[in-house]
């Protein structure tokens, strides 16, 4: 169940085009001078940095640690944000002559932020502590420091705790009245680097400021957009030496253009997996690295790490998706998914790619011993951190925001957890429900999608959160010449058209939908530019396919085919009958999951579609363990593979035991039947014989040994056979139609269940 939603009120600014005018206002865009500011970024439309809490007692502690020769120790995190902030700060101190060290905590042994041990060791080389992307949470951590008699100075941009540590300065842009609450940790650590050293030296930093903002995917607007804006093109043109190395192993060619998608796709993963496999400390060094041959080996490095990490990751990933064949997304509106001895620095991706999938804000947990660790990621627009922080007694470490989080856990009160986080999550929601919605901007004909137009939007680059990249829902389009492509068959290369526009596209992860792509679709998409062997054109990057009601097609040979094969299942089932409840009308159905209605002939299969245009529409069968209400044609009873709460059988029920076919499948289900359409028997009567027509099919098989001179449908000569096998009148070769003749008997073909049944059903 996919909710297309238009998100744009249409909106006129003056002197600009209509569509640009509404996608403005979606930004929180009203006037002209505002427009101007967003679609021409300039360093101007930054903030003071001693406008942030407590700048000038950091500045202050800093400039006095130079006069009096004071050690000073960075804190950072182990991710791109932690680690751009801690080399920004290393860089400022160092050329302000203060001695400087680096700290970036172990992932896999001490976890994320400040801890007494390390605070403790640290106390001992340096005189003053200032964190980086973390710290604002450390309570316990700074009054240790103190005691231990070091300065604290605190950079962190996350959620603000109801207490908050005895810091000596606390910089976060959540404190006090600063005019752009969204900014990542390193740009609080840019901001104090411009309030050290001026703003001229803060832009020569300016770029791995904008690899930090767009890698930890905080809004790109406001002070972002300028800052992503002006360091992308720095990265451009970059003269450090590990920025070069990196876009290399990137596959960014040098001196071309860098987008905001590049740098998250490509750069950030590398770096990011240095500390999700081993020690941050070797991205800290490939950003500080001047000599070009070190670089390239540490970029090379970093490059090895991250394809071992994508392998972790899948594993990890594989592992979660099979506990969670079982999961009840009926009856839960989270997902909480425990493993042993996971690779920490890989859950928060598996939580991400969970959360995406399900539509269910996720927590992955690995056990380690009697404690877990774990990784947290949003769906919806359910506040992570604070259902999470209902839950905050029962943790031993905690902290992010609204979408992401990180936490530690005894093993002996997961259950509780899970319990209590899903109670606080469900009372989030007004409908009871996280409905999954994908949005668009504008409904766009595919003779529109021309370079002029893509060349526009990206006007309103760089993209990213906050600043989506526009998408158009083009109605009625036709897939041609789908194929697979990319590792496994994983991605889909295909041609959209519409009436006589055609243009290329591709639609990532999307390589399994190859078989349902029937008739006229709906197409979710952005628009991109693809450049190939010296050619220009527009490409569509497909993000949804929503099928139309010609998804269902009719095929008679399948219908028969699925029939007498469940038909078949039926017969042979031995358990005690089940009893069916009948409908004599189409159900209402409250809710959008759990409930399946299961149709055997297209004209139902049509029919059942205008009545609840909002189901899911599937062929062949179902798999998805999200159990959104569906309508299922073409398959067998067999392709029923989700433990859905209730079937409806929307042809009426085939066979007595056919209930029991389907709860051999799914044991707790309902199974209610509707009326038996009028297609269902006469469906039933193209594949039944009489009498007459089993003796013709007996006589044809033992002189010409086939059937095929008999001008019936294919599935109607299988069932005469399987009739004549029953009887032992032939013997059929496994689950072929090749047979061989058994000796001449009298019979009677009412010992046959199969025949005995279609003669009383037709």
């Amino acid at each position: 169940m996919l909710k297309i939603v238009n998100r744009n009120t249409e909106y006129n600014i003056e002197g600009l085009p209509k569509w640009m005018s509404t996608l403005l206002y979606a930004r929180g865009i009203k006037s002209r001078k505002e427009a101007d500011a967003f679609l021409s970024p300039d360093l101007n439309q930054l903030y003071d940095p001693y406008l942030l809490s407590d700048m000038n007692k950091a500045v202050s502690i800093i400039n006095n640690a130079k006069k009096l020769n004071k050690r000073i120790v960075i804190y950072g995190d182990y991710d791109v944000d932690g680690i751009c902030a801690s080399v920004i700060l290393h860089e400022t101190l160092r050329t302000m002559g203060i001695a400087t060290i680096i700290y970036i905590p172990d992932r896999f042994d001490e976890g994320y932020g400040l801890n007494e041990e390390a605070v403790t060791k640290l106390s001992k080389e340096a005189d003053i502590l200032i964190s980086v992307d973390c710290g604002i949470t450390s309570v316990k951590e700074v009054e240790l420091a103190k005691k231990l008699g070091m300065q604290v100075v605190i950079t962190d941009h996350h959620t603000l705790p109801n207490k908050l540590p005895a810091a000596d300065a606390i910089i976060s842009q959540l404190i006090g009245d600063y005019p752009f609450k969204s900014l990542c940790g390193a740009a609080l650590a840019w901001k104090l680097s411009a309030a050290l050293k001026g703003m001229d030296y803060a832009l020569a930093q300016i770029d791995l400021c904008a690899l930090a903002t767009v890698a930890d995917m905080v809004p790109l607007l406001g002070e972002n957009r300028v800052i992503v804006s002006y360091g992308l093109k720095q990265i451009e043109r970059t003269k450090r030496e590990g920025l070069i190395a990196l876009k290399t192993v990137s596959g960014i060619a040098e001196g071309g253009e860098v987008s905001s998608e590049q740098v998250a796709y490509y750069m950030a993963p590398r770096l990011n997996a240095s500390g999700r496999l081993s020690s941050a400390k070797l991205a800290v060094e490939l950003l500080m690295e001047k000599n070009p041959g070190r670089a390239f080996n540490l970029a090379g490095e970093l490059d090895r790490l991250n394809s071992l990490r994508r392998q972790e990751e899948n594993n990890v990933l594989s592992e979660a998706k099979n506990m969670l064949k079982s999961f009840d997304s009926y009856s839960y509106r989270s997902i909480v998914v425990v493993g042993e001895n996971w690779n920490s620095g890989v859950l928060g991706l598996v939580a991400g790619k969970i959360a995406e999938f399900y539509n269910y804000p996720t927590v992955v947990l690995s056990i380690d011993g009697e404690n877990c660790v774990g990784s947290a990621r949003s769906a919806g627009d359910i506040n992570l951190y604070e259902a999470l922080n209902t839950c905050s007694d029962i943790f031993t470490r905690f902290g992010g925001h609204e979408k992401a989080a990180g936490l530690s856990i005894n093993k002996g009160n997961i259950e509780a957890f899970i319990e209590r986080f899903d109670k606080e999550v469900k009372k989030q929601l007004s409908t009871g429900d996280i409905i999954p919605q994908a949005y668009y901007d504008f409904e766009l004909d595919l003779n529109h999608a021309n370079l002029e137009m893509v060349e526009s939007l990206y006007r309103l680059a760089p993209f990213g959160i906050g600043n989506p990249e526009p998408q158009f829902l083009s109605r009625d389009v036709n897939a041609l010449y789908p194929r697979a492509v990319g590792a496994d068959g994983k991605h889909l290369k295909l041609v959209l058209q519409q009436d006589s526009s055609m243009v290329d596209a591709i639609a990532f992860n999307k390589g399994d939908k190859i078989n349902s792509l029937r008739g006229n679709m709906d197409a979710l998409y952005t628009l991109d530019i693809n450049q190939y062997m010296g050619k220009t054109t527009v490409q569509c990057k497909v993000k949804h396919i929503i099928s139309g009601d010609d998804i269902f097609t009719k095929d008679m040979f399948a219908q028969q085919e699925i029939l007498l094969q469940d038909l078949m299942l039926c017969l042979s089932n031995s358990s005690n009958r089940v009893s069916v409840p009948y409908k004599s009308e189409a159900p209402k159905i409250s809710g959008i999951r759990g409930t399946l209605l299961f149709c055997r002939t297209y004209e139902t299969a049509t029919r059942i579609s205008k009545l609840y245009p909002d189901m899911d529409r599937l062929i062949f069968d179902v798999k998805d363990v999200r159990l959104y209400n569906s309508i299922l044609y073409s398959s067998g009873l067999g392709g029923i593979k989700s433990r859905y709460k209730t079937v409806y059988l929307c042809d009426g029920i085939l066979h007595p035991k056919e209930a029991n076919v389907i709860k051999g499948i799914i044991p707790e289900v309902n199974v209610i039947a509707l009326e038996r359409t009028q297609e269902m028997s006469e469906l039933l009567r193209s594949i039944s014989v009489s009498i007459e027509e089993l003796r013709e099919g007996y006589i044809s098989a033992k002189q010409l040994g086939t059937l095929d001179n008999l001008s019936w449908n294919s599935t109607k000569k299988k069932v005469c056979l399987y009739i004549l096998d029953e009887l032992k009148l032939i013997s059929l070769f496994g689950d072929t139609t090749a047979f061989s003749m058994l000796p001449m008997k009298k019979c009677n073909p009412m010992d046959s269940k199969l025949f005995n049944y279609l003669s009383k059903e037709v």
